[in-house]
């Protein structure tokens, strides 16, 4: 693997470090090369994560890995994913949820399944309606700015409060029923974390 400079330095970095890198920099190029050095290293039954906030980078990396005979890296006990997926693998899924009798299902989005947050009766709206992505995750609050359409975000400005009870309800709904997006298990796991008993656990 042909390398700068720059990139060998990274990659034979003894210990932690911030590297920051214009995109062509070569930042995937120096990561793989840097966990090829370090994965003979290590102990029986113990991995490297490596992460991202996209699937794109995700994606990258891993056939960057395949082109360079480093497929190892992308089987256990190497771990290579989101973010999100880390969370889901590691702090989310094991145990179950609390009050959920059903399997976790987890989706990036409710837009992926069109869910949306409607209102009945005379507060009812004739367009479309605020994906339930809009609403906070934690406390089902809406930043009416954050919607495009003029008239669904006066909507949702004059009869928040309505929207946002409507949003919660929603989102119990889907919890009962077992489908979570990535957002809900952001908040899941920061709500796990808050238990010192779990939280001990899993800095061990």
């Amino acid at each position: 693997m042909n390398l700068t400079q720059e990139q060998r330095a990274v990659a034979g970095h003894p210990r932690g470090a911030f590297v920051e890198a214009c995109p062509g920099a070569g930042k995937t190029r120096a990561i793989v090369a840097r966990v090829a050095r370090i994965a003979p290293t290590l102990g029986p039954s113990r991995g490297i994560a490596v992460l991202s906030f996209t699937n794109s980078a995700i994606d990258e990396f891993a056939q960057r890995c395949r082109e360079n005979a480093l497929d190892v890296i992308l089987r256990f006990p190497h771990f290579v994913s989101t973010f999100d997926g880390f969370l889901r693998h590691f702090l989310f899924a094991p145990g179950g949820v609390a009050g959920v009798n059903v399997k976790p299902v987890v989706v990036d989005s409710r837009d992926t399944l069109g869910i949306d947050v409607r209102l009945g009766g005379q507060l009812a709206f004739a367009g479309e309606a605020p994906s339930l992505d809009l609403f906070n995750a934690a406390d089902n609050r809406i930043d009416p700015a954050a919607i495009g359409m003029q008239a669904l975000r006066d909507h949702v400005t004059r009869n928040r409060l309505a929207y946002e009870r409507a949003a919660a309800g929603r989102r119990a709904a889907l919890r009962g029923r077992g489908y979570f997006s990535a957002a809900d298990v952001r908040v899941e796991v920061v709500r796990r974390f808050r238990r010192n008993d779990w939280s001990d656990a899993m800095g061990r």
